[in-house]
């Protein structure tokens, strides 16, 4: 893990020592679904010392990795948060998330995102990824942590939200109906629910 920060390759360079077979290297913001096999085997055989692989877009500036959490605590509820007047939907709610920054690593961006929105703190590791989803340009990794804390000791970020809930799945259903929840989010909950379920029943009757 990095101290300070080593550039692009800097990684690699510092684990030269302990690299004795082939490897890729893969960034965190800018993997796919790629024919990695294909692309090893064509390495191979033309003995390339190294290979590089490139995936082009349309847009560049629409390209990039996205990261979400949704915090339960273990009771049957998922935390929520309402989106400020000043941003788009405002007004409706969601779980947390937004844009990975460059250099960042998906963990490292959504450790920052939940902090930066709740307050929450918590370790890379502590982050359970759920599944990720390609949608055009933008990858999107899903994540969840089991943290039981009162509402009172969050700390909502000034533009960006203004309310905060425990949800029930019953509630999120409703506020789905209601459109107090947007397409976006309640498509990504309907995706993770079944899994979010099996979490907080276990963390609940432990």
């Amino acid at each position: 893990r990095e101290t300070v920060p080593l550039g692009s390759a800097g990684c690699v360079k510092s684990a030269e020592g302990r690299l004795e077979e082939r490897f890729f290297v893969v960034c965190g913001d800018a993997y796919g679904r790629r024919d990695y096999k294909g692309f090893f085997r064509q390495h191979i055989e033309k003995g390339s010392k190294a290979s590089l692989l490139l995936y082009g877009v349309e847009d560049p500036g629409e390209y990039g990795l996205v990261v979400c959490v949704w915090v339960y605590d273990g009771a049957g509820h998922v935390l929520l948060t309402r989106r400020a007047k000043e941003k788009s939907f405002a007004g409706t709610w969601e779980n947390s998330g937004g844009a990975a920054q460059a250099g960042e690593t998906s963990r490292q961006a959504v450790a920052r995102e939940l902090f930066e929105e709740t307050g929450i703190r918590a370790e890379e590791e502590e982050f359970e990824l759920l599944g990720s989803d390609l949608d055009r340009n933008i990858f999107y990794d899903h994540y969840c942590l089991h943290r039981a804390v009162r509402l009172k000791d969050i700390v909502l970020q000034p533009g960006e939200t203004d309310a905060v809930m425990w949800a029930s799945f019953g509630k999120v259903h409703w506020m789905m109906r209601t459109g107090r929840i947007c397409k976006i989010i309640a498509g990504q909950f309907r995706r993770q629910e079944k899994a979010l379920r099996l979490r907080n029943i276990n963390k609940r009757r432990g």
